[in-house]
């Protein structure tokens, strides 16, 4: 990273993953930049209010402005606010891991999640991070709305990554059109042990009628032992009805999209 602004971002965008807070050193290491560079960034973020230090061994982490900033923004997303109930009776029906993400330019962005299990044996991740478009449930819903040109445009800008991820995931290009093109042809995407190991998901895309454009993605994830074939079965109506549901929150939610970045459904 070179410049002021970029390791800046760098450095919060690390720091979103690790709550507790890290070392100064192994943030330099982890970003490439000089000590004594990243030592002068983060005291300046400090006096901004975006970092502080940790009680215990003066790590550091992020403040609690950035959640701040960044439920204020989603407060303001019609979407986000008309979704919750959505998510959470999906949620209790599905008695697993609720999620929405949300089209965010050329990102799918996780924004909203409810927790359904009871079991004390559950999948229920932070959600600190982009989508991987590539080999979730999510990107190949949110993808099988485009044409398959454009959808590997956005699985080669974000990166066709396996390693970290499920032993299922596609390795190739063939791969990652084929399960796009099975969720265009379904209506809907299933994953099995590919975003990560033990952990199977579906998702059906949140789509603007009007402008034909998806905005959005709704998805269930579980263990995989527990997502059989016959509780996918079930969950699916629920999706659907639910993503269906918020077809006039989607054109509230296209006010926030430049007309350059809207992207058309395929025929």
């Amino acid at each position: 990273m070179s410049t002021v602004l970029a390791r800046a971002l760098g450095m919060m965008e690390l720091l979103s993953g690790v709550p507790g807070g890290m070392p100064l050193g192994e943030i330099a290491d982890r970003l490439k930049i000089p000590a004594s560079a990243a030592h002068r960034l983060a005291n300046e973020l400090i006096e901004l209010g975006y970092f502080r230090r940790s009680s215990d061994v003066g790590d550091y982490a992020l403040s609690m402005k950035m959640t701040s900033l960044a439920l204020t923004y989603l407060s303001e997303i019609d979407l986000v606010e008309q979704a919750k109930p959505s998510v959470d009776r999906i949620a209790r029906g599905s008695k697993a891991l609720a999620r929405l993400g949300i089209v965010d330019d050329k990102r799918l962005i996780w924004v909203l999640k409810s927790q359904g299990s009871t079991s004390n044996i559950r999948y229920d991740p932070p959600m600190h991070h982009e989508v991987q478009l590539s080999c979730s449930a999510s990107g190949h819903a949110w993808l099988s709305l485009l044409s398959d040109e454009k959808a590997l445009e956005l699985v080669f800008r974000q990166g066709l990554k396996f390693e970290g991820f499920g032993p299922n995931a596609p390795r190739t290009v063939e791969e990652v059109l084929e399960l796009i093109r099975t969720a265009r042809d379904n209506g809907y995407a299933r994953v099995t042990d590919s975003y990560e190991d033990g952990v199977s998901a579906i998702a059906v895309p949140i789509v603007n009628p009007r402008l034909r454009q998806a905005t959005g993605v709704l998805s269930v994830a579980g263990l995989t032992m527990q997502m059989t074939d016959e509780k996918i079965h079930d969950i699916l109506p629920l999706l659907q009805e639910e993503a269906g549901s918020l077809s006039e929150a989607r054109l509230d939610y296209a006010k926030y999209l430049l007309p350059t970045n809207r992207e058309r459904i395929v025929s």
